[in-house]
């Protein structure tokens, strides 16, 4: 579990490191605080007027990773502070990758990996006071790349085509050709039609293909070449 291990009084804020472990290093808390006094001292302007008000903490904690453990800890451990109150800045050792969306539901401010804190701490806590937030900017990729692939998956499937890339079998062109018309839905005949095979030399290769494949039937093939990962989905 999370434990409060320090706190540090600075020119009109209160800052807290939840760090189980005590392994937040000296010198950026150092860095921290005396970033904290700057600003206060100039009365920097912020978007969130309280931010500057006396008595208003950061709280710094620090996770080995963000997990789901982790998640629920900090649910739980969030609970005791008031958000208008308190700024708060999650703090990763392990750098941060896709497990980040789940902790975006969190009562918190900002979401960095601690090598990135060390370096860029005046970015972060100025961005922290002026707007309130603050995301390590490779976040911000993840981030649109997951919301495109959200909104991808919402649009209707046109098509299903066969990637030969990804094939992990020996097929022909002309096997090829054929499974990708099975898997746009074509009967033999009409296979046989778009191809300008005839339809003796469909049944061949359809058979060919499910014996590579292991396959019992045309469906059965379909469903393996989507599960084996060799189809991508057109929308």
């Amino acid at each position: 579990m999370l434990e409060v291990k320090e706190r540090i009084e600075t020119q009109s804020a209160k800052i807290i490191y939840i760090d189980s472990n005590n392994d937040f290093p000296e010198n950026v808390k150092d860095d921290i605080s005396n970033q904290l006094k700057a600003m206060y001292m100039k009365k920097v302007q912020t978007d969130h007027p309280s931010i500057m008000k006396e008595g208003h903490s950061w709280v710094v904690l620090l996770v080995e990773k963000l997990t789901p453990e982790s998640f629920y800890h900090l649910q739980e451990k969030l609970h005791s502070f008031k958000a208008e109150h308190s700024t708060i800045l999650l703090v990763s050792k392990e750098p941060i990758g896709k497990q980040i969306f789940n902790f975006l539901s969190l009562p918190i401010n900002g979401i960095v990996s601690l090598p990135y804190l060390e370096n860029h701490y005046e970015i972060v806590i100025k961005s922290l006071i002026e707007k309130q937030a603050f995301l390590e900017p490779e976040t911000h990729i993840n981030l649109t790349l997951e919301i495109e692939n959200k909104k991808m998956r919402l649009k209707p499937i046109k098509t299903l085509k066969l990637n030969k890339e990804k094939i992990s079998l020996v097929l022909t062109e002309r096997e090829c050709a054929v499974l990708d018309l099975i898997l746009d839905g074509y009967n033999n005949s009409k296979i046989a039609e778009k191809l300008f095979f005839a339809h003796s030399t469909v049944t061949t290769v359809i058979s060919r293909i499910l014996k590579k494949m292991d396959a019992n039937d045309r469906t059965d093939a379909m469903v393996k070449a989507i599960k084996n990962g060799w189809v991508d989905a057109e929308r």
